[in-house]
């Protein structure tokens, strides 16, 4: 039995997990890069472990050192672990990861066929332990690229020597109980459950058999009445509408909880359901929790029996692509949550923010994917407008101090009064450009002041604030810190 205990064990601990799957019989565990698995080597010094990301050439003395297995994805990968097979001579363990459709990690076509050509040569030293794939759409059941990847996974395994073959990672496994083909020991095998030929080539997908595994709670710090009309967080994007009771719990984005839940997540106390009030912050969730009784040290629970993955990932839905935080779009910590987010547009999100060329997006009740325009962009485009219209304010300047100067000239002629005219053509451009330097000057010292200001604060300051004045950037910094300057 395999397990796959990436990215720290999916942010439960990899060592602790790993450990318990390995005292029910669990004895192969997979993860993603060198370092994790060293680290886990040192909680199970006798199972077998294999790296994701390969062997590339300086990754290979510390995998033969550690006795960890690499999935290799490039001829080059390959000759390099033959090469230390060789300058070893033992023959060393390997996983072959062959792409057949993900188009990401895994030996191309073009290799493969190289690969079975000259595998003799290729693979000399090398004891094939498993060969592998992955589904790129397993969690969407009628999706035809489901059986070509399989269709192409059998051919490559007749391709290949016999060895043990995995195609179905999580989704294939358990939303269809699919293509299971772990651990099989003839050339070409795909041992399938008999309920898999309905799932993920068209049918029904199989019921959900995965247990709570584990559970999230907080405890309540305070509890605050507040009077209708009342705000509550950061922006004030909730307002009471009646006499409420409020808990703040000691959970935030900085544990993982998603800000996406903002104004829309559950949580749970004494059984009862309640609703997220405001801004999910760092370190900090209120609660509404005016209709139940609650006590200062209560449990509450994000996740559990009581609220599932799924429910939670219904409420974030479009914003997540799997049962954790975040978006396809969105690149970030799946811990602190802090996503930058690709915008495009129709794209909705609860991360934290990006701000592409012109566009800024902000999460929160009425916030969702819709732009809104932040201090600095709007100072940017004033002092752009007014960098490009000083041609024309300077030709406008200039003709009409010239219209003045003949003026004054024909005019002044008959009284000699000649000499004034520089004066009068100097007097009419500073007119004209008067208004616009003063404003450039106004415009930039405010943009300064704001830079300095927002530079002395934390990153996630920084996006709190931000966010925050994107509602009224003149109202709450411009107007402030121009009367403060």
């Amino acid at each position: 039995m395999a397990a796959v205990v990436k990215a720290d064990g999916y942010g439960l601990g990899a060592a602790p997990i790993a450990s318990a799957l390995s005292q029910i019989g669990c004895d192969s565990f997979f993860v993603a890069r060198l370092e994790e698995g060293i680290a886990l080597r040192q909680a199970l010094p006798r199972a077998r472990i294999f790296v994701l990301d390969g062997s590339p050439p300086d990754a290979v003395p510390a995998l033969i050192a550690h006795r960890l297995t690499p999935a290799l994805n490039s001829l080059a990968q390959i000759a390099a672990w033959s090469v230390a097979a060789g300058a070893g001579g033992a023959p060393l363990e390997a996983v072959l990861h062959v792409d057949t459709g993900m188009n990401r990690l895994g030996l191309a076509g073009e290799e493969l066929a190289i690969l079975s050509a000259e595998r003799a040569k290729r693979l000399r030293g090398l004891n094939l332990v498993l060969v592998m794939s992955h589904l790129a759409c397993g969690d969407e059941p009628a999706n035809t690229l489901n059986a070509r990847q399989l269709s192409r996974f059998r051919q490559a395994l007749a391709m290949l020597p016999p060895a043990p073959a995995s195609l179905a990672a999580s989704h294939g496994a358990m939303l269809a109980q699919t293509i299971t083909s772990t651990w099989c020991g003839r050339r070409g095998a795909l041992w399938r459950d008999p309920r898999a030929q309905e799932g993920a080539f068209g049918g029904k997908a199989a019921p959900n058999l995965m247990r709570t595994a584990a559970v999230l709670t907080a405890r309540v710090l305070q509890l605050r009445r507040i009077d209708s009309g009342e705000s509550v967080g950061y922006a004030a994007t909730f307002r009471a509408k009646r006499p409420t009771m409020l808990a703040s719990i000691a959970l935030g984005y900085a544990d993982g909880i998603p800000r996406a839940l903002s104004n829309k997540g559950v949580a749970l106390i004494n059984g009862a359901r309640v609703p997220v009030v405001g801004r999910v912050s760092m370190d900090l969730i209120t609660l509404d929790v005016t209709d139940v009784a609650v006590d200062i040290g209560d449990e509450v629970e994000l996740l559990g029996d009581g609220l599932t993955l799924g429910e939670v990932r219904l409420w974030l839905a479009p914003t997540s692509m799997k049962s954790s935080p975040g978006c396809a779009g969105c690149r970030g910590d799946m811990r602190g949550n802090e996503r930058f987010c690709e915008y495009r547009p129709g794209h909705s999100h609860g991360a934290g923010p990006y701000r592409p060329p012109g566009d800024f997006h902000r999460s929160g009740a009425g916030g969702f994917g819709q732009p809104a325009y932040l201090c600095p962009l709007i100072l940017s485009q004033m002092m752009r407008i007014g960098y490009f219209s000083l041609p024309v304010v300077g030709l406008t300047a200039f003709f009409t101090g010239g219209v003045l100067a003949l003026q004054i000239y024909l005019g002044g002629n008959r009284f000699g009064a000649e000499a004034i005219v520089p004066q009068v053509v100097v007097l009419a451009i500073t007119r004209e450009l008067g208004p616009v330097i003063a404003g450039l000057m106004i415009a930039g010292r405010v943009a300064a002041a704001i830079a300095a200001e927002i530079g002395t604060m934390k990153v996630t300051e920084q996006i709190d604030a931000l966010t925050t004045l994107a509602t009224n950037p003149i109202k709450y910094l411009v107007v402030r810190v121009s009367w403060r300057r």
